[in-house]
């Protein structure tokens, strides 16, 4: 059995491979990373806005993946909070019932 990647590795694994099946599976993989804090957001909201939540989190993290440059490597968090893209299940929340 091996290790599981650690959320660099796996942003490694997005950024480096030329195989789309493997970077879909990394992106997948770091999902399932954040998944138990998206749950935790998403159990005060309705269905609807809970399955928004979720899929506008999974869509920014994507995003997020995607534009983040491993040769500059700051932390991930610092980098989405750099760039003003924070992710936050509050804000969105928010917006969500309004």
């Amino acid at each position: 059995m091996s290790t599981p990647l650690g959320l660099y590795d796996l942003t490694q694994k997005v950024k480096g491979s030329a195989d789309m099946n493997v970077e879909n599976d990394a992106i997948m993989e770091i999902i399932d990373m954040f998944d138990p804090k998206i749950k935790s957001k998403i159990r005060t909201l309705d269905e609807h806005a809970g399955e928004d939540l979720k899929q506008e989190l999974t869509f920014e993290i994507t995003k997020a993946l995607q534009r983040f440059d491993l040769t500059r490597a700051p932390s991930f968090i610092e980098y989405v909070e750099h760039k003003n893209c924070r992710i936050t299940g509050r804000n969105i929340i928010e917006k969500a019932n309004r």
